[in-house]
């Protein structure tokens, strides 16, 4: 063996030799040219353009072996998938039947939160408010003006304090009125009160009477006494001692009639007292009666007129969030809208996401802050490039995706494959716009969008090998 590769070596060493000595008398081809034509061909080079070729193709193939042992490629899981807002697009609806007035946005308006964006003829709404309003400062110079008769019957002071807004021709009538109620409420006390009196100074007269009947009594019982014993000793006529017995029995009478005039007098006083009280109560029942009637319409007063109030605010639509304004419906000055009808759509302004439906194949792979490469179905990626963006958000369970949803794109509904089970995730995108023919284009809720996940990388030669593997696998077999 070792002979044989000795062997080989100096014969290779010796054609080496050979090949030197050929080329130092090798003639040019310009000298090969006058040789005859047998010689010129035999003496002539071969041309290297083949040798080249040669070589090129055993390089080309040598690089891209080498490129595909080391060089990698990008994994992805395609996905279908929409522009929406991060928050929900706002919904600009009438809460009633309502004449447009004003229409303050266009579409692709820019607004900020508070700003106006449709406003409602406000007039039926308004003019409730204000007879709600009249009735409820009605209520209110009711309130203050039993208030203040209730004070008056008590402390005798009339202190009306009349509610703001009130006209001065309404104030004086109100201060009439509560006059006139006081004195008609003081003159029937009065009157009541004048015949207490009187009542008190007779029975004051009486009860006087009767005092000094009573201490004269005990000494026209001792005259009766005495003119008894006088007559029973003879010394004084019968006549007087009847006298005198008479004398007794009608002071005795009169003492009788004091006491029943007494109990009268009393009973009239008490009488008396119980018609006073039941005038103040009867005043005092009555006012209160409708200052609590008053009060109670005050409060509904109040309740309708903090809705009716709403109800003319609400003839303003205005932005709920600061955002873009979007399929405004209505172009048309006095136009009816109807309640709940969608006049436009606000897209909130804190950002677009994409949507994506990864497919169940797909979903192992998947994971959170994953990059991402956006294709918009409405510019071509080739022309105008690719929206990058990173995964957030992952479905945790799937969800069952028929051909009407309104999540289903174009290109979902022509692909092979029939999306019946699909994961929704959500994407961020690094920008908001994209620039075509020169201009910044916002992107706008709804687009469509291709979307490619970069799972992860392999090697090109993996690439390359795996259907051989597979069918390598698969192959060779018998059920």
């Amino acid at each position: 063996m070792r002979d044989m590769i000795t062997r080989h070596l100096e014969i290779w060493k010796a054609s080496l030799a050979e090949d030197k000595e050929r080329l130092k008398q090798k003639i040019t081809v310009h000298e090969a040219e006058f040789l005859p034509a047998a010689l010129e061909i035999l003496e002539t080079p071969a041309s290297p353009i083949g040798r080249f070729t040669l070589w090129a193709i055993i390089g080309f193939l040598l690089i891209a072996l080498l490129w595909a042992i080391f060089g990698h490629v990008d994994i992805v899981a395609s996905a279908t998938g929409r522009i929406i807002p991060k928050t929900h697009a706002k919904l600009i609806q009438p809460a009633e039947l309502g004449v447009v007035r004003q229409i303050a946005v266009q579409n692709g308006d820019t607004v900020k939160a508070g700003d106006l964006l449709i406003a409602l003829d406000p007039t039926i709404n308004a003019a409730e408010s204000e007879r709600i309003r009249r009735e409820l400062l009605a209520y209110h110079i009711v309130i203050a003006r039993q208030t203040a008769l209730l004070d008056a019957a008590t402390s005798g002071k009339v202190l009306f304090h009349p509610p703001q807004g009130i006209a001065p021709g309404i104030d004086s009538m109100q201060r009439r009125l509560i006059d006139s109620r006081l004195q008609e409420y003081l003159a029937g006390s009065r009157g009541l009160q004048s015949q207490l009196a009187e009542k008190r100074a007779d029975l004051k007269l009486v009860v006087t009477e009767l005092t000094k009947l009573r201490a004269m009594q005990p000494g026209l019982e001792e005259q009766l006494r005495m003119r008894r014993e006088l007559m029973e000793k003879g010394l004084n006529s019968r006549l007087v001692y009847l006298d005198a017995d008479q004398r007794l029995a009608d002071h005795k009478k009169n003492i009788a009639l004091d006491e029943d005039r007494i109990t009268k007098e009393q009973a009239a006083i008490h009488a008396i007292t119980q018609q006073i009280r039941e005038l103040q109560e009867k005043f005092r029942k009555e006012n209160l009666a409708e200052l609590a009637d008053a009060e109670d319409k005050a409060a509904a007063a109040t309740q309708e007129l903090t809705k009716a109030t709403k109800r003319t605010g609400l003839q303003e639509l205005r932005a709920p969030v600061a955002g873009l304004v979007t399929q405004l419906k209505i172009h048309t000055i006095g136009g009816v809208v109807q309640p709940g009808e969608t006049l436009l759509q606000l897209v909130p302004e804190e950002g677009l996401q994409v949507e994506a439906l990864v497919l169940n194949k797909d979903i192992g792979f998947v994971r959170e802050d994953q990059p991402v490469e956006i294709k918009l179905e409405a510019f071509p990626f080739t022309r105008y490039g690719i929206i990058h963006g990173k995964v957030i958000q992952i479905a945790d369970d799937a969800q069952e995706l028929t051909p009407t949803d309104p999540r289903q794109t174009s290109s979902a509904l022509q692909s092979r494959e029939p999306q019946t089970l699909v994961y929704p995730a959500k994407i961020s995108l690094k920008d908001l716009s994209i620039n075509v023919d020169g201009r910044a284009v916002r992107l706008q809720p709804g687009m469509a969008a291709t979307v490619e996940i970069k799972t992860g990388k392999r090697r090109i030669i993996d690439y390359i090998l795996s259907p051989i593997v597979k069918y390598t696998s698969e192959s060779m077999r018998e059920r």
